[in-house]
């Protein structure tokens, strides 16, 4: 495959990943809520993290705080980790 045909592939195939991710975005889209499993898995605390002291005499455990609560943001186009 030549070089010029090759970047008119990619591009293409670019423009077409382009065009499927946006479909959710057009026509108000809505989210809908995920499983119960998954919604529980979600919910659930974050597990601490573990650092042991340069000389491993001391452990320290931090907690990291979890998501949101799946509730608080179904229906909005806002995911967590999104800006």
């Amino acid at each position: 495959m030549s070089r010029l045909a090759y970047r008119a592939a990619l591009r293409s195939a670019l423009l077409a990943g382009l065009w499927f991710a946006a479909l959710p975005l057009a026509g108000g889209a809505q989210s809908r809520p995920p499983p119960q499993p998954i919604a529980q898995i979600l919910d659930q605390p974050a597990t601490p993290l573990v650092q042991l002291s340069p000389d491993r005499e001391q452990l320290l455990l931090l907690e990291r705080p979890g998501l949101p609560p799946v509730a608080d943001w179904i229906g909005t186009s806002a995911l967590p980790g999104s800006a």
